[in-house]
């Protein structure tokens, strides 16, 4: 599976990361040039040549750094915020929302553009990018023979080709 998923990832050396946004716990990465791909209800909506959906812990670091990680969706931005009644899906609510805003919004300093990707045989996998920032994927669920997990997928966002998916059962296509 590690090739498999080092070729899957090969075309995003030499790409920009971008557009990182959230749907409940599942990050989503923007790899390559904008491009309009309008909606119904987002006509103005910008999509890279590919999406990184991801469903499992991540993390992107700098260096010996965590710049923002999967966990930090459950801790609240406002520190004086009580954890009874803090609302993590609530978007922009938690530190997660912070450093995601710090790395990829309008006023980041950094453009990182992916340099080389790594893959391991479980679904895990890494992109080495620009300025020292690595953003790496760990999957974290076994294979159980009644349910499918999972942990990320790859797509070219407003076409309607095939979504590369990594599951606990493997690498696969899907569409």
């Amino acid at each position: 599976m590690q090739a498999d998923i080092e070729q899957t990832l090969r075309p995003f050396i030499g790409e920009q990361l971008w557009g990182a946004a959230r749907a409940a716990n599942m990050l989503s990465l923007q790899v390559g040039p904008p491009r309009l791909a309008p909606t119904s209800r987002d006509p103005d909506r910008k999509v890279g040549a590919y999406a990184l959906h991801v469903f499992c812990p991540w993390r992107l670091t700098r260096g010996a750094d965590i710049i923002v990680a999967s966990g930090d969706l459950y801790t609240p931005a406002d520190p004086d915020e009580s954890l009874d009644d803090f609302d993590w899906d609530r978007v922009g609510s938690t530190w997660w929302d912070v450093g995601m805003r710090e790395v990829f919004g309008e006023d980041a300093r950094v453009q990182l553009v992916i340099e080389a990707v790594r893959a391991d045989a479980l679904g895990g996998m890494a992109l080495m990018c620009s300025a020292d920032f690595t953003f790496e994927v760990f999957p974290n669920s076994s294979l159980a023979a009644h349910v499918e997990t999972e942990f990320w997928r790859v797509f070219a966002p407003g076409t309607d080709g095939p979504h590369t998916v990594c599951s606990s059962s493997g690498l696969h296509r899907d569409g």
